[in-house]
């Protein structure tokens, strides 16, 4: 389990687990996972609609003592280093792991098409297309040096289901 691998690298009861990753890459659906085993808060920006209620759920979260996962794209060190300074500031910069989901650019436009009622993405095919292959473009993958610990590496569904 993904709580298992983490104890592997910090004595920290508490940590922050950061989602990278484009739209339709399974990174809520492994959060929501992760979520009903217990021990975590997930803080989603689909449904916060804003980073500065995500700043302010994730602050909350670890001042109960929960551990954290950041469920949005963090697509580029500028985007991450937001949360990778909070943990900062609560002491846990030796506790923020990263869970990367490279998996191939179709398949996710595939699944972000196939979504209905997204909070996020609009319904219209021609505009899920333009925001997904705008992520694309934009993705800068994650590097330990930005602060992580670790960052898992997911390529396709069988590896975000070891995880």
């Amino acid at each position: 389990t993904m709580a298992k691998h983490i104890n592997e690298y910090t004595f920290n009861a508490q940590f922050v687990l950061m989602m990278v990753g484009i739209p339709g890459s399974g990174k809520s659906t492994l959060a929501q996972h992760l979520k009903s085993n217990g021990g975590w808060e997930v803080v989603c920006q689909d449904e916060l609609k804003n980073r500065q209620n995500c700043v302010r759920t994730m602050r909350n979260s670890l001042n109960r003592g929960h551990s954290v996962i950041i469920d949005r794209c963090n697509f580029d060190p500028p985007q991450r280093k937001v949360w990778l300074d909070i943990a900062e500031e609560y002491g846990l910069k030796d506790s923020v792991f990263g869970v990367w989901f490279d998996l191939d650019e179709k398949v996710c436009l595939n699944r972000v098409m196939q979504r209905k009622h997204h909070p996020t993405i609009p319904s219209d095919k021609c505009q899920q297309a333009m925001i997904v292959n705008r992520m694309i473009s934009d993705f800068v993958p994650p590097k330990l040096s930005e602060g992580f610990v670790k960052i898992f590496y997911a390529k396709n569904q069988a590896e975000i289901e070891n995880l």
